[in-house]
C-alpha cells in the first residue's frame, strides 16, 4: 500500500510544473492595448503549449471568442491559474495588481498600471496588491 502511494505522488509531482508568465505578459499587455487579435494569438499559444494538465483548471482553451470583453473575461480565470501556479522567481519580479471595477487580478511588469479588463478606457485603473 505504502510503494502505491509513493508511486501515485511521484506521478503527481512529475506532471506539476509551474507556469512562465512570458506569453501570459504578452497576453496581459495585448488586452491593455485594445490588440485583440494579437490577444486572440498569444491566448491560443499559451493554451496549446504552456498550460498543460492545468487546463483542468482552465476551460476556456479551444473557446471561440466573440470579442475583446470575452477574452477580457476569460483573462480573469487565466490571471488566477497563473497568480496561483506561476513561477515564484519570476512572480518576484513582477507585481500582482487589482481592479475593483473588474473584481479581478492580474499580472504585470513592474512601472506604470496597465489594466487588461478595460485597456485604453482606463488603462491606469488599478493598484498593488
Amino acid at each position: 500500500m505504502r510503494l502505491i502511494t509513493l508511486l501515485l505522488l511521484m506521478g503527481a509531482t512529475a506532471f506539476t510544473h509551474e507556469l512562465e508568465f512570458a506569453n501570459y505578459l504578452k497576453l496581459q499587455k495585448a488586452l491593455a492595448g485594445d490588440d485583440y487579435k494579437t490577444a486572440l494569438s498569444v491566448h491560443k499559444t499559451i493554451c496549446k503549449k504552456e498550460l498543460g494538465h492545468y487546463t483542468d483548471n482552465y476551460s476556456d482553451c479551444g473557446k471561440e471568442f466573440e470579442s475583446i470583453k470575452d477574452l477580457r473575461n476569460s483573462f480573469k480565470n487565466l490571471s488566477q491559474l497563473f497568480i496561483g501556479n506561476g513561477k515564484n522567481k519570476e512572480l518576484e519580479q513582477l507585481q500582482i495588481m487589482s481592479c475593483s471595477m473588474a473584481k479581478a487580478k492580474w499580472v504585470q511588469k513592474k512601472g506604470d498600471i496597465a489594466n487588461p479588463y478595460y485597456g485604453k478606457k482606463m488603462l491606469s485603473c488599478g493598484e498593488k496588491v
